[in-house]
């Protein structure tokens, strides 16, 4: 639950991206480091090759988030969560390219599915704008594009980093000699996330400001782009709303508190201890959550045409994570099939062998 309420408190804070990403890390990664010393006298340390793994895939998550900032203030908090779910459909190609795993045949016909899903929800064929105030068209890199375009770009580099970031910690988890080490994984992650928001705040961004927001409230008290000449510069467009306030602060803390130390550690411990298609339908229970609570906290009320994505991005996350199949299989009562139940022992010895 404090995942779903990530996208909310980072718009609710309406900071500069980059500096926000910066502090939510930067805090964070403060806050754990007392329990990870802890974790080092009790247990034991994470070995070499776990810490490289973990700052590889912090480098990532720090991409992730700058990102997925962007794509909140551009698009909506809901509508970003659940672009962030391209996961289902990007480590398993990592998995494939990288380590030679051969993917499932229901993969040929998700990723289609996916793909329209990710452009309905983004708005992309949508008319500029639409439900949502600000520009119409933004400039990045000298490139001028729909609003809903970049902002739906930022949430798919968001997706992916993401799912890179899940391949390598995946990585890094199995290099543990022991699996009751969660807290030092994401100490290490999240020092290593703070590279990218440092490096974009001053090439890309607005340096490090935490007084000049990027939302503006409008005459109902919403939150909002404000009015901006179309085609303004991608670093114009975050340095134009309100001042940041105390309560910009208080949802910070939030976020740095609830929605990154806390929600993140749990992650890593319920990952290693949960059943693996369980764990898959609890954090699918985030973006939801994201979606429904957006409506009437910010006014963002998806199209009929964004809440068929919705749908479609939801449906292939439950199906790839065999949810779907498994809620089946209850109604009907069949068993398992043999070829997804687990090996036993001498099984997967066989196999190796």
């Amino acid at each position: 639950m404090f995942l779903s309420g990530t996208p909310l408190w980072v718009k609710a804070s309406n900071m500069d991206p980059a500096t926000q990403a910066w502090l939510r890390v930067m805090l964070g990664f403060l806050l754990l480091l007392p329990l990870g010393i802890k974790e080092i006298k009790e247990k034991q340390a994470l070995p070499k090759q776990g810490i490289i793994l973990a700052v590889i895939s912090g480098i990532f998550l720090g991409i992730d988030f700058t990102a997925w900032n962007y794509s909140i203030f551009l698009i909506g908090s809901g509508v970003a969560a659940i672009l962030l779910n391209l996961q289902v459909v990007i480590v398993p190609m990592l998995t494939a390219i990288i380590d030679h795993i051969r993917l499932p045949r229901s993969f040929v016909f998700i990723l289609p599915i996916m793909i329209v899903g990710v452009l309905f929800t983004g708005g992309v064929f949508e008319d500029s704008g639409e439900g949502l105030a600000g520009p119409a068209t933004i400039s990045m890199f000298g490139m001028e594009m729909k609003t809903a375009v970049l902002g739906t770009a930022f949430g798919l580099t968001s997706g992916i980093c993401y799912s890179l970031y899940l391949y390598f910690s995946r990585k890094a988890s199995t290099t543990a000699p022991r699996k009751d080490l969660y807290v030092q994984p994401m100490m290490y992650t999240m020092l290593a996330q703070a590279v990218f928001p440092t490096i974009w705040m001053f090439t890309g961004g607005n340096g490090f400001n935490i007084t000049q927001g990027v939302m503006t409230k409008n005459a109902d008290g919403v939150m909002v782009l404000p009015q901006m000449a179309d085609g303004i510069d991608i670093a114009d467009a975050t340095l134009l709303g309100d001042q940041v306030n105390m309560g910009n602060w208080v949802s910070l803390i939030a976020l740095i508190v609830l929605g990154q130390a806390a929600a993140w550690t749990m992650v890593q411990y319920g990952s290693v201890w949960l059943d693996p298609t369980l764990s898959a339908g609890i954090l699918l229970l985030s973006p939801v959550t994201s979606v429904i609570v957006a409506g009437p906290l910010f006014s963002e009320w998806p199209s009929a045409l964004q809440w068929l994505g919705v749908a479609m991005i939801l449906a292939c996350v439950a199906y790839q994570n065999g949810l779907l199949q498994g809620l089946a299989r209850k109604i009907t009562g069949k068993p398992k099939p043999e070829s997804e139940a687990p090996a036993t022992e001498d099984e997967a010895v066989a196999k190796k062998e």
